[in-house]
């Protein structure tokens, strides 16, 4: 992922990812709420790869006093190629688990249409 910062009063910073082609992979997932929450804000990511590294994430935009950061949800496999297992828990209780799925892509979570028990 490449960044872009700007400090008050300083010159703008752009910070180039050239690690491209290192055998690293990485996995971006855009959450799309059906009735409400159409962005997936507050959900918490959980992510399992196959040699049972686990990461949590959550999905904000937030992230420090006047910034803001890409909605999507980005997560850095090292060397595994996908995750072995990928749960959504969305605000509202609702949770969506997705298995085998393929790193090195932007995938696209929707929530489902009903509402949690």
């Amino acid at each position: 992922m490449d960044v872009v910062s700007n400090a008050l009063n300083g010159a703008l910073r752009v910070l180039y990812n050239n690690a491209a082609g290192l055998g690293n992979y990485w996995l971006a997932v855009k959450l799309v709420g059906t009735r409400a929450n159409r962005d997936g804000q507050g959900a918490v990511l959980v992510l399992e790869t196959a040699s049972g590294l686990k990461q949590w994430q959550y999905a904000t935009t937030c992230s420090s006093y006047l910034s803001a950061q890409d909605a999507r949800v980005h997560v850095g496999l090292g060397s595994e190629s996908g995750a072995a297992r990928l749960e959504v828990r969305r605000p509202g209780g609702v949770t969506q688990v997705l298995k085998n799925v393929a790193g090195d892509r932007i995938l696209t979570v929707t929530g489902p249409n009903g509402t949690a028990p």
